[in-house]
């Protein structure tokens, strides 16, 4: 049976400290071609930033 919960009553995962704790923002973002290449941050690496691509080639 399905529980219906008031809007913002129902259990989550993500709490305020989980969502803090990771910025998520993309930065630097830019194409070569048709790739989309951007850094994003990496918080549970000691602040580190990685560098992704997303395009045809992937």
């Amino acid at each position: 049976m399905v529980q219906t919960l008031a809007y913002g009553a129902w259990p989550s995962p993500i709490d305020a400290a989980l969502a803090a704790a990771h910025d998520g923002r993309p930065d630097f973002v830019g194409f070569v071609g048709e790739e989309a290449w951007w850094t994003e941050p990496r918080p549970g690496e000691g602040g580190r930033r990685g560098t992704l691509t997303a395009g045809p080639s992937v």
